[in-house]
Formats: structure tokens, C-alpha cells, sequence
């Protein structure tokens, strides 16, 4: 496992890692879910946007299905001049290895204490948020942003209810998620070679043992998923 270097980093050196290489079939678009328009602008600009304004984080690495490079450059990377963007690396088939390529990529292009993985369907993530993990970060090596859940969470199996947690200690888990950047390298390696599967980076943390941290997020930072995502997101965006 890597070494803990968290205590006293604040002059760590930081980079985003942008996922937007899934297809969102689900939200009935004719393009690629992180390129849905909001009010004009694809849903991946919105996303980079905090990154690009936090002055703690030095580069910002998209994550993208191959077709979908040049309408990077064409609808984000230009139009709002991105002074942070590196070249845009190509995703794989699943998220998880997706975001194991974006950090592979990383490690050929520079050397980083910190890294922030975010998805690129997540456009209303705040500035303050960022700053907020990365203040965390100066002495942890896992931190994640997640609200407390508001409804009744049940476990189902074969249409009938098991079990009803108590909803005090249950939250979702929302991205950005920060990590020291070797561990988390280390820990999708891991996983890549043992055939594990999961459904967040954290997970993959807390499986070589390290302490995930959690930082309150907000209830606006939605992901767009389906097609009541996408209305959800215009709604918001009018309400700003």
C-alpha cells in the first residue's frame, strides 16, 4: 500500500481526472451523455469549469470515448479556453476502466500528489467543494463528497423487502472523489488484476484498508443518468 504522505500537503501538486466516456444510452440523447446541451453547453463543460477556476489544481485530464475527441475541442476545449486541459486520453468499456486509464495517463505526463476524479455528467458541482476536499486531503488519503440520504433505503431480493437500514448512517456518494494519487493508481492496478468490480473509486480504497473520509456535498450535485436527470438539470440551471 502506498505510503500516507496527506499530513502537511498543502502545496501538493493536483490534477482532475474528468470521466466522460460513457455513451448514456439511458437518457435517450443522439449524442454522447457528457456532450448533452444545457442551455447550449454540453454537460462536460459545466463539470470541468470548478477545476478550471480552483488555483489549487494544476491540470485537468478528460477522460473520452474516441469519436468524441474533436467535439472536445471543438464545443469545450476552445470555445472556453481551458488553460488547464491536457490532451484528452481514451476511455475503455467500463467506468472503472476508464478512470484506470486516465490515471495511467497521468503518471506518463507528470508527477502529482493528489487526484480528483469527477464525472463528467455532474454539472453543478461548486468550487467550495473542491477546496473544501482538498483542505481534507492535507491529512487523509481518501476523501469523498456525499450527501445524507433522505429516503427510507430498503434491501430487496426476489421482490420482497430483507432488511431496512437505518437511514442515520446511510449517504450518498457523490464525485468529485480525492485520493493520494499513488495509492489510487495502486489500488485500480489491484483491482484490474484481481477481477474486482466497483461501483466508485472509494470502494477500491477501502478494500487496501485506508480510511475514506466524507466532506458534505450538495444536493444540487446530481448526476445526469435517464432522461428525468436531464429535465431535473434544466430546471436547476434556471434556478441559479
Amino acid at each position: 500500500m502506498a505510503a500516507r504522505i496527506g499530513v502537511g500537503r498543502k502545496r501538493a501538486t493536483v490534477a482532475a481526472l474528468i470521466v466522460a466516456a460513457g455513451e448514456g444510452h439511458r437518457t435517450g440523447a443522439p449524442q454522447a451523455k457528457a456532450f448533452i446541451p444545457l442551455e447550449g453547453i454540453p454537460l462536460v463543460a459545466y463539470a470541468v469549469q470548478p477545476f478550471e477556476d480552483c488555483h489549487r489544481i494544476q491540470s485537468i485530464y478528460p477522460v473520452l470515448r474516441n469519436q468524441d475527441f474533436t467535439a472536445w475541442e471543438q464545443k469545450v476545449l476552445n470555445p472556453f479556453r481551458l488553460r488547464k486541459a491536457r490532451p484528452p486520453v481514451a476511455g475503455g468499456p467500463t467506468r472503472q476502466d476508464s478512470v484506470r486509464l486516465g490515471l495511467e495517463s497521468i503518471k506518463k505526463q507528470e508527477e502529482i500528489d493528489v487526484v480528483l476524479i469527477h464525472d463528467g455528467a455532474r454539472p453543478f458541482l461548486d468550487t467550495s467543494h473542491v477546496e473544501q476536499l482538498l483542505d481534507t486531503m492535507e491529512d487523509a488519503q481518501a476523501a469523498v463528497l456525499a450527501v445524507p440520504a433522505k429516503d427510507t433505503i430498503k434491501i430487496i431480493a426476489e421482490g420482497h423487502v430483507l432488511d431496512t437500514p437505518p437511514r442515520g448512517s446511510l449517504w450518498h456518494i457523490q464525485t468529485p472523489q480525492a485520493f493520494d494519487y499513488a495509492l489510487i493508481l495502486e489500488a485500480h492496478r489491484k483491482a484490474f488484476t484481481d477481477g474486482i468490480i466497483a461501483t466508485d473509486d472509494a470502494t477500491l480504497a477501502e478494500h487496501m484498508g485506508v480510511p475514506v473520509m466524507i466532506v458534505r456535498g450538495s444536493y444540487r450535485n446530481i448526476k445526469i443518468t435517464t432522461k428525468e436527470d436531464v429535465v431535473m438539470a434544466r430546471a436547476l440551471l434556471k434556478d441559479q
